[in-house]
């Protein structure tokens, strides 16, 4: 397989992996706190935001990870903490931003729903696309003069 198809591959893979995950611990998280999970409201909320994320994260996965994983490269930050922090900063900063600019400012509650939800799921998809590219795998040699 090429480097380009284990990006792609890494990218779609980690955002499908991360979505799964967030969506699943956004599920937790309200019917933990909701005193009636099983309202139709609650339900259809939490439908709501991970259908409509789904997009939105193989998009930023496809566009800003891949963009990331390249500049990462160059300058050699090959570790899975600069990954997953700026998986989350992507996802802190574009799911609030999505939830404002579709809705309006009435929603900001709601933006603080999706700033933890985006950021969580763009830590996750940092991290799995690192467990699946494992750059640190690849670093290059120092240079040294041969004995």
């Amino acid at each position: 397989m090429t480097n380009s198809g284990k990006i792609l591959r890494a990218a779609l893979g980690g955002a499908i992996l991360a979505w799964l995950l967030a969506s699943l611990l956004l599920w937790i998280g309200f019917y933990a706190a909701s005193p009636s999970p099983y309202e139709p409201e609650i339900i259809a909320f939490v439908a709501m935001y991970a259908m409509s994320s789904l997009p939105v994260c193989l998009i930023a996965s496809l566009t800003l990870g891949v963009a990331w994983h390249v500049h990462a490269l160059k300058r050699n930050w090959r570790r899975r903490s600069s990954y997953c922090i700026a998986g989350a900063l992507c996802g802190a900063v574009l799911g609030p931003t999505l939830v404002l600019l579709s809705f309006g400012w009435s929603w900001w509650a709601h933006a603080g729903i999706s700033l933890l939800y985006g950021a969580t799921m763009g830590g996750l998809t940092g991290l799995y696309s690192w467990l699946i590219l494992r750059p640190d795998r690849d670093a290059p040699n120092p240079d040294r003069a041969a004995p």
